[in-house]
């Protein structure tokens, strides 16, 4: 988001100051003394008011969730202007909605006021929860699988291990698990030669099976006679 300071004063409504936030692409308010003095056409149309009248003269926290107005409160002491912030807000006919404001001051009318440059970000944080909870459902999926399953890199570095794979190879939890780094710990020595070349093949790119099997070591020592599939995925990005 860009900041534009006007210093000037616009009090015949021709200076250039009043012009250009006017036509800025953003919504913009200008408020002082508890009061909204100025809103483009951009804040008229992002808070469903009717008019420009419909917004100057009130109270800027008559826009902003109840929930709010003690934070921004404080951050006007802590912080007059120049940094971001989220926050919900409130539409004339009371719909909420979530923006980011950037504040500056700025000479309006020959007095200092408070610029007020307001981007919706509604749609990207409901892309943002919906990506969460797409991650949640996925580990709820995976941890109340009936299959052990790790996430490993290609080299053997494992990132995840659910219930089932802890419990199939006798540790108490899935840190423990995570925290053994040897490579080819979790095999047993009879297999450990072939599998471990399996996987530096994988990580060099070279062909390398998929399925196989092969006796996994447990922690008692004792050997699971285990299937297993390797396919690969793109995890975190």
């Amino acid at each position: 988001m860009r900041e534009t300071a006007a210093m000037t004063d616009p009090t015949d409504r021709t200076d250039g100051a009043y012009q250009v936030l006017a036509s800025f692409p953003f919504a913009v308010l200008v408020h002082r003394d508890g009061k909204i003095v100025f809103a483009n056409a951009e804040a008229v149309a992002m808070h469903r008011a009717g008019s420009t009248e419909q917004l100057v003269g009130r109270d800027p926290f008559a826009l902003v969730h109840p929930d709010y107005h003690a934070r921004i409160l404080a951050r006007r002491e802590d912080a007059p202007g120049g940094e971001s912030f989220e926050h919900k807000r409130l539409r004339i006919d009371g719909s909420e909605f979530i923006a980011k404001t950037r504040t500056s001051q700025i000479l309006w009318e020959g007095v200092r006021s408070t610029l007020v440059a307001i981007r919706d970000t509604t749609q990207r944080s409901k892309d943002i929860e919906a990506l969460r909870e797409s991650e949640r459902r996925y580990r709820d999926l995976i941890e109340g699988s009936t299959f052990g399953i790790q996430i490993s890199r290609p080299n053997g570095e494992r990132l995840f291990v659910n219930r089932k794979f802890v419990e199939m190879f006798g540790y108490d939890s899935a840190e423990e698990m995570l925290g053994i780094t040897e490579p080819g710990a979790l095999i047993a020595p009879h297999d450990r030669e072939r599998i471990v070349a399996n996987r530096t093949a994988r990580a060099a790119g070279e062909p390398a099976p998929e399925f196989y099997e092969y006796d996994a070591l447990r922690k008692d020592g004792s050997f699971l006679p285990v299937q297993v599939f390797f396919p690969s995925c793109l995890l975190g990005g």
